[in-house]
């Protein structure tokens, strides 16, 4: 058997090889295991309903379904936000919409909600898509295909005040008011006290509004400006309000 020798500048080399490798090797795991956590982190922030424990089961495989829905949501929205602002153009300019800016908008909810139905095969507990396709199909007027999304989201975390505010817009958009009003006060007592709060409170306010209360509309929207002091939307409303109230 040939012996083949070792100078020490091929020892250099090997040793040199062998404590980067080494090293290396420590650097990943501290990474993947670092990105692991953070992603369970982050995760916790955005999924509702589901229990953490699970996430642990089979880390590489349900960090790609997650990630994978997480990204497919993200594009969802994408499209989403612009049908939406179509809609919302079309209702402040108060002008029906041509064809063209129907097909416009239909191709971007369509596209949304796509992502959504493929969204909810990968993960059937990943609750946004199923509030995001309940927001397009109340966008369409398809309100039975809309109370059945948000009852399944509904289903997932029955507390998420994001959920019972969008299922309180779904019935001020049929005009059901009381059901309207049960959910968004159901929202405000599930919410954190934040800017969303605030927003609540002002789709109260507009029930009110319709219901010709504007006492009431107007002592709404007060607690909405505690929440938004310097939202031009709220405090505009509230002085409008409060002009109408003072002039009854």
């Amino acid at each position: 058997m040939n012996k083949t020798s070792i100078t020490t500048l091929d020892l250099d080399k090997v040793t040199r090889h062998l404590f980067i490798r080494n090293n290396l090797y420590i650097f990943l795991g501290v990474l993947i295991s670092v990105g692991n956590y953070l992603f369970l982190y982050d995760i916790s922030l955005y999924v509702y309903g589901r229990s953490g424990d699970k996430y642990y089961v089979d880390i590489e495989k349900t960090n790609n379904k997650l990630e994978k829905a997480r990204k497919k949501y993200a594009k969802a929205v994408k499209y989403f936000l612009k049908g939406r602002e179509i809609e919302n153009n079309e209702n402040n300019i108060n002008v029906d919409k041509n064809m063209q800016e129907i097909s416009a908008q239909q191709v971007f909810l369509n596209k949304a909600l796509k992502l959504c139905n493929e969204i909810k095969r990968i993960d059937p507990g990943y609750i946004n898509a199923f509030v995001l396709s309940g927001e397009i199909y109340t966008i369409n007027k398809d309100y039975d295909k809309a109370y059945n999304e948000l009852e399944n989201a509904i289903k997932l975390n029955p507390n998420s005040s994001w959920v019972l505010k969008v299922m309180g817009n779904l019935y001020f958009k049929r005009k059901d008011y009381g059901e309207a009003e049960k959910y968004y006060l159901k929202a405000i007592k599930s919410s954190e006290k934040d800017e969303n709060t605030g927003w609540i409170y002002h789709d109260l306010a507009q029930i009110y509004m319709e219901k010709k209360d504007i006492k009431k509309a107007c002592e709404t929207e007060k607690k909405a400006l505690e929440y938004l002091p310097d939202n031009l939307v709220i405090n505009d409303s509230y002085t409008r309000l409060n002009s109408m109230r003072n002039n009854n």
